[in-house]
């Protein structure tokens, strides 16, 4: 008898938590995260960084330019077959900087 209670109320709790997460889920598929376009954000080149500022954005991104070149997913540095790099890390000049940037959605 006790042992049908437990599972009861432990089913009961079960349905609360699914109804909840279920509910949470939901919620988060119908939120927006659009932003407007690349026209609004800017690059700045600081040196040795890539920073990049958004209006909607409370703070600017600053990343390394040899952090950008390892984690590159263009057809030239990773091999989307194999999902595997083109070349080898620990190979790479830690002075390196692009020729170009661009923004893309």
């Amino acid at each position: 008898m006790l042992h049908c209670a437990f599972l009861r109320s432990t089913s009961r709790v079960r349905a609360i938590v699914t109804a909840s997460l279920t509910a949470a889920r939901s919620d988060a598929r119908h939120r927006h995260y659009g932003t407007r376009g690349p026209k609004e954000i800017s690059t700045f080149d600081t040196g040795s960084r890539l920073e990049v500022q958004h209006p909607r954005w409370p703070h600017s991104l600053l990343f390394s330019y040899p952090w950008l070149r390892d984690h590159c997913r263009c057809a030239d540095c990773f091999n989307h077959t194999t999902a595997q790099r083109r070349f080898d890390p620990t190979h790479m000049h830690l002075n390196i900087r692009p020729a170009r940037v661009s923004a893309t959605p």
